[in-house]
C-alpha cells in the first residue's frame, strides 16, 4: 500500500515538474479528522487541464482559478464542477460536500479543499465513491483516490473511463 502511494506522489510530482504532462491524472485524498468529527476531502488537479475543462466545457470566462479563487461566480464554477463530477456515500445517502478553499502549488496544481458536516463514524458501514474528475475532457485520465480512516482502514483506489465509482466496504 505503501508503495502504491509512494508511486502516485512521485508520479503526480514528475508531472507538476514537467511544463508538459501528457499523462492526465488527478488525485483526490479523503481523510477523517476524530477532533471534528468530519471527514476532509482533498481534490489536487493540473491547473491549466481544470481551468481549459471550465472554459471549454463549462463556459467559464472568469480568469485563473486560484486568483479568483474569492470570487463568487469562481467558487460557484469550482464547486459545480467537483459536484458534478465527484461524490461519496455514506450507507447508500449521499453526503454534502462544502467547500472550504483553493491552494496553488508550483503555478501548475490547484488543490480545492472540502469538508463533510460531523459524521458520526460508528454508523458507517459502507462508503461508495464517485470519480469523474477531468474525464469528459481527456479519456485517458486517471484519477487516484486515497481513503483514510484514523490509520486504521486505508484504501487506494485507480479511476478511470472505464471505472468511475467504487465501493468500500468495512
Amino acid at each position: 500500500m505503501k508503495r502504491v502511494l509512494l508511486c502516485m506522489v512521485i508520479l503526480f510530482l514528475t508531472q507538476v515538474v514537467s511544463p508538459a504532462h501528457p499523462l492526465k491524472m488527478a488525485y483526490t485524498s479523503v481523510k477523517y479528522d476524530a477532533i471534528k468529527k468530519i471527514f476532509e476531502v482533498t481534490h489536487r488537479v493540473f491547473q491549466d487541464d481544470f481551468e481549459n475543462t471550465l472554459r471549454g466545457k463549462y463556459h467559464y470566462s472568469g480568469g485563473d482559478v486560484f486568483i479568483n479563487q474569492k470570487n463568487q461566480i469562481t467558487q460557484k464554477f469550482v464547486n459545480d464542477f467537483f459536484q458534478k463530477n465527484f461524490s461519496i456515500m455514506f450507507n447508500k445517502t449521499t453526503v454534502n460536500l462544502k467547500l472550504v478553499k483553493t491552494e496553488q502549488k508550483n503555478q501548475m496544481g490547484i488543490i480545492v479543499y472540502y469538508e463533510t458536516e460531523k459524521v458520526d463514524l460508528s454508523k458507517i458501514n459502507s462508503i461508495q465513491v464517485y470519480n469523474f474528475i477531468m474525464m469528459e475532457s481527456f479519456k485517458e485520465q486517471v484519477n487516484m483516490f486515497h481513503l483514510n480512516i484514523n490509520d486504521e482502514i486505508k484504501r487506494t483506489v485507480k479511476f478511470d473511463i472505464d471505472k468511475t465509482k467504487e465501493n468500500l466496504l468495512f
